[in-house]
């Protein structure tokens, strides 16, 4: 087993990652939540933030077709 300890920021944005919302869709909320992103485009942040988890193997990237039913 490994553990992962992840940033609040990236912690928000998995907590957004519901598995039906779009990049598009998660990158507004997470804007809108006025996180500290440095001076960061939030939007920017929230996609490259997006990306590192994925590349961590954190997340995964469906396209709309293929998200699985709940």
């Amino acid at each position: 087993m490994e553990y992962v300890a992840l940033s609040r920021l990236s912690t928000q944005l998995m907590e957004l990652c519901n598995g039906r919302r779009s990049v598009r869709e998660i990158s507004e909320m997470f804007a809108l939540s006025l996180p500290d992103t440095g001076g960061i485009d939030p939007v920017k942040a929230s996609v490259f933030g997006l990306e590192t988890l994925r590349r961590q193997g954190l997340l995964g990237a469906f396209n709309s077709s293929e998200v699985p039913a709940l």
